[in-house]
């Protein structure tokens, strides 16, 4: 399933993406660009 993620950088995000990611999902992140951070997968 592929999945649009809104504000994925935080840390309540970032736990949920990962868990998509670990499911086999196909992962989008939308973000304003201020917080950098790395996901698994990306």
């Amino acid at each position: 399933m592929n999945i649009l993620i809104l504000g994925g950088t935080q840390f309540v995000a970032r736990h949920i993406v990962l868990a998509f990611l670990a499911g086999g999902h196909r992962v989008s992140i939308l973000t304003r660009g201020q917080s950098a951070a790395v996901h698994p997968g990306r």
